[in-house]
């Protein structure tokens, strides 16, 4: 099953990441990080679940199979609720829980490594600048952490869904679907 977030935009095709995911039970598009982490408390997770290190990553794609270790993995994140305080997770809006710190812990406990596919699968808003999209031209170029990044699928995330960006794509789709279908049915009155 592949996860993509609602407030993302597709912008070409992701084919290719089904060969990244082809070899895993449960995955998101990040990096294996060691130190300095934002998700949790690092020093307090390694004392408590013996990890040694954890995926970052942006929930916005997530891969997972029908498979004994993702059903793990989806009942310690659940499990974990009960520690994120504890654990000094972000809290999204500074009132609610958020899944990535979650699923980070869990993949971690478990030792699923994230994909790391240097931006060219998902990327997400925060973070980034100089951002030049066209969806109807497929075409997404933007700077993430000072390197230049072509990502096939754009994860907005829900405050960047009311920004300029955004929504100038999100009309240009509905007025090319909308003109496509009123070609259609102008077509149809005549065949």
């Amino acid at each position: 099953t592949l996860f993509i977030d609602a407030d993302s935009l597709i912008i070409r095709s992701f084919n290719f990441l089904w060969d990244l995911f082809k070899d895993k039970d449960i995955a998101a598009l990040g990096r294996w990080k060691v130190e300095s982490c934002f998700f949790f408390n690092l020093e307090l997770a390694k004392e408590m679940f013996s990890i040694t290190g954890f995926p970052e990553f942006n929930g916005g794609v997530y891969m997972f199979r029908k498979s004994n270790t993702a059903y793990k993995v989806f009942e310690k994140a659940k499990e974990l609720i009960l520690h994120y305080q504890d654990l000094k997770m972000p809290l999204h809006g500074r009132k609610n829980t958020t899944e990535e710190p979650l699923m980070s812990l869990a993949m971690a406990i478990f030792e699923q490594k994230p994909i790391d596919e240097t931006g060219k699968g998902m990327i997400c808003t925060p973070g980034q600048s100089s951002l030049k999209i066209d969806i109807l031209l497929k075409k997404c170029t933007l700077i993430k952490y000072g390197q230049k990044v072509q990502p096939a699928i754009m994860h907005f995330g829900t405050v960047y869904t009311f920004g300029f960006h955004y929504r100038r794509e999100v009309e240009k789709l509905k007025k090319y679907v909308q003109n496509k279908f009123s070609y259609k049915i102008y077509l149809s009155k005549f065949i």
